[in-house]
């Protein structure tokens, strides 16, 4: 019977990185023995538009806070905050001052340019 052999774990990521640093950190990484993919994009390419409502969802998600749970906090419907996460619902002033206030985000994130 064959003897399970161990491969060395290896970690794959995305850095994202100002421009000016980018050729300065692949060369630190490839010193470390890191393989440096060169296959580069614009960030605006791969990251979805910052809406209102995106800000809301990822905010909602950093804080570990479900709808339920957020809705308790604010005292904002469940419903009407699964609208404003979709895009559905304009969030406005009282309620971004309110979002802002828990999750600690400047409310004139929450609202439209």
């Amino acid at each position: 019977m064959s003897e399970h052999m161990k491969k060395p774990p290896i970690d794959l990521f995305r850095v994202t990185c100002p421009a000016e640093k980018t050729h300065d950190i692949k060369e630190y990484l490839a010193r470390q023995g890191c393989i440096v993919d060169d296959d580069s994009c614009d960030a605006t390419a791969i990251l979805p538009p910052l809406t209102p409502w995106t800000v809301l969802s990822g905010a909602r998600y950093r804080e570990s806070l479900t709808q339920k749970q957020l809705s308790d906090l604010t005292g904002i419907s469940r419903r009407h905050l699964s609208e404003m996460e979709q895009g559905k619902r304009p969030i406005g002033h009282g309620h971004a001052e309110l979002l802002g206030k828990v999750l600690n985000v400047e409310p004139r994130r929450f609202l439209s340019h």
